[in-house]
């Protein structure tokens, strides 16, 4: 399992195709009945950048990454590379508006895995599939073969869509009391593991109290 999560952070290349088909990415909209009922009318045709969007992409406000709803985000997000092929540990900074852009932006803070970049990325998610592309410097891994990695890259292991006021540390307790790792019995191992990562150490017994809280 750790060479796993080695794997999902510090490997810049999975085997499968660029993305999710189309019609699979869509059936994870229909999953949020929620966000269907409220912002199915105001889902635009897919597409890999804004027609209307300028400046660099996905790092300013007026040209965003286009995805589909909050779990768009995240799988986005689980699957960004920096320049030496590292993930990335991001919240959700909140949601801004502007006018080139019909829909709000969500805004969201970035720290590399290895500490050597921190980034802020712009996203608006009403749309029935993710961008292929990514902003300069970054890479996107492809939605993988293997059905293990295609369930932990929808997991919010490595970031949130929520604001944390002490990221990335704050990462560490959500993992701990995820609901769906904590019924798949890997919440512990996954907080520990993001507890070694972000703080550069292995885990002391007293770490070990804490995580179990």
């Amino acid at each position: 399992m750790k060479d796993i999560l080695a794997e999902m952070i510090f490997s810049d290349f999975w085997e499968g195709l660029p993305d999710r088909p189309v019609n699979e990415q869509f059936s994870e909209l229909a999953s949020h009945p929620l966000f269907i009922n409220l912002f199915m009318f105001r889902l635009r045709p897919g597409c890999d950048r804004l027609s209307t969007g300028t400046g660099p992409f996905g790092e300013c406000a007026t040209n965003p990454i286009p995805v589909n709803e909050p779990l768009g985000e995240i799988i986005y997000l689980n699957r960004l590379r920096n320049a030496n092929g590292v993930g990335f540990f991001y919240h959700r900074l909140g949601s801004l508006q502007v006018d080139s852009v019909p829909e709000p932006v969500d805004m969201y803070e970035l720290i590399a895995v290895d500490k050597s970049e921190r980034r802020t990325l712009f996203f608006c998610m009403y749309y029935p599939r993710r961008s292929l592309l990514a902003p300069t410097g970054l890479s996107l891994l492809p939605w993988p073969y293997n059905r293990l990695y295609q369930l932990l890259v929808q997991m919010p292991l490595f970031g949130t869509n929520k604001r944390l006021l002490n990221f990335p540390f704050d990462l560490v307790k959500l993992v701990r009391h995820d609901p769906i790792l904590s019924l798949l019995g890997m919440n512990l191992f996954f907080a520990e593991q993001i507890h070694n990562l972000i703080y550069d150490s292995d885990v002391t017994s007293a770490d070990q109290a804490d995580l179990a809280n």
